[in-house]
């Protein structure tokens, strides 16, 4: 036993001595997060932060028709409309024109003087603006025509308070859009998780490389004149590789929540299971191909082929759910992604124990079977 911990602690201090363990372990994984979730977070399959909306002012021309005048100054001054919009009367249209493109009004609006009222709308070139005009103006259309309506029958409204409704639309925008089962998340929290779980895979390319290594150097060879064991050796750098890599997953999960935001909503516990299976599974791949294959470069283009492939199909650099469907519930990453997603947005325990079971099936499966190629590895 204390040959195994003794090869353990060599492989372990090795790595971390090397200074390009540390730019691998938190430079690229949070440079790869920030560029895929700032540059794809428009995508309307994820989550939309509430946006604060800005107080409008709108630009007024009227051409001669008090009535409508009086009964939008009315609509604005009620409680709910005018902490979104500010009415500023404007002489003629021309100067109305001229003022928006100084910025000087938002929005403009051109009251004629024909009997029908017709008004016609200046946008700005803001969306969130234009979408927020619109809306009001759909207001006071609908109680301008209600009050025109009991007008008839021999009642009047009260503008201001038949605008109270206006209240509940302006809030704030927040758009959902199903991307697991009712919830969704951010784009940052989406690329966090896929990054996170590309790296715990890439563990089983670096032990697969360091066992070529030592290989090459007749290290394992000379290990073997020694009273350790083949499995002593094997396993002492395999659990070697699996702590760096938990040490990873640890330092991504707390400067993406420190710098970018991400919340991540697991405990210590869970995170500690869910990456390990991961960063197993991804060992004993990489012990099995250095067994299968005689060059380093041979193993590297089947790791990477393989990794890719799966995050691909499991959605990880770009949603398409038809082939997740199809092909992505079949994948390592896939589960370890819909965990994550998971604890993410609250999801039921059922929810998030099935995927941690099939998780384990996977390492439990590949640890099985890697346990036939412990000895190959050191007399190959």
């Amino acid at each position: 036993m204390m040959r195994f911990w003794h090869i353990f602690k060599n492989e372990l201090s090795y790595w971390l001595k090397e200074r390009s363990t540390y730019i691998q372990f938190i430079l690229i994984p949070l440079i790869m997060i920030f560029v895929l979730g700032s540059s794809l977070a428009g995508l309307d399959s994820f989550k939309k932060e509430d946006l604060s909306l800005p107080r409008v002012t709108l630009g007024v021309v009227n051409e001669g028709n008090p009535a409508m005048k009086e009964m939008l100054a009315q609509f604005v001054q009620a409680k709910e409309v005018r902490e979104y919009v500010v009415m500023q009367e404007v002489e003629d249209e021309v100067s109305l024109e001229k003022q928006m493109r100084m910025r000087q009004v938002d929005n403009g609006m051109v009251i004629s003087k024909e009997a029908g009222a017709s008004i016609q709308l200046l946008q700005s070139t803001d969306e969130i603006i234009n979408l927020m005009i619109n809306t009001i103006l759909n207001e006071f259309a609908s109680v301008s025509a209600m009050q025109a309506f009991q007008s008839e029958h021999g009642k009047a409204i009260d503008l201001q308070r038949a605008s109270g409704f206006v209240e509940s639309d302006f809030k704030g925008p927040q758009v959902e859009m199903g991307l697991f089962s009712s919830q969704s998340v951010t784009s940052m929290q989406y690329y966090a998780v896929s990054i996170l779980v590309m790296f715990l895979l890439y563990s089983g390319l670096r032990f697969g490389t360091a066992l070529f290594v030592e290989r090459s150097n007749y290290t394992l060879k000379r290990m073997l004149s020694t009273p350790a064991r083949p499995y002593e050796i094997v396993y002492g750098l395999l659990l070697a590789h699996l702590i760096l890599s938990l040490a990873q997953a640890g330092v991504i999960m707390l400067l993406t929540s420190w710098i970018y935001g991400v919340e991540w909503h697991i405990d210590l516990l869970s995170l500690v299971v869910v990456c390990t299976l991961l960063s197993l599974s991804s060992l004993c791949i990489g012990m099995m191909g250095a067994v299968w294959f005689d060059q380093s470069k041979t193993l590297h283009t089947f790791m990477q082929t393989i990794i890719v492939a799966m995050l691909a199909v499991s959605g990880g650099y770009v949603l398409i759910p038809d082939i997740q469907e199809a092909v992505g519930v079949y994948t390592l990453p896939y589960w370890g992604m819909q965990t994550f997603y998971n604890f993410m947005m609250d999801a039921t325990s059922v929810s998030i124990q099935k995927g941690i079971g099939i998780l384990a099936a996977w390492a439990f499966v590949l640890t099985m079977i890697s346990l036939f190629f412990s000895k190959k590895v050191v007399s190959k």
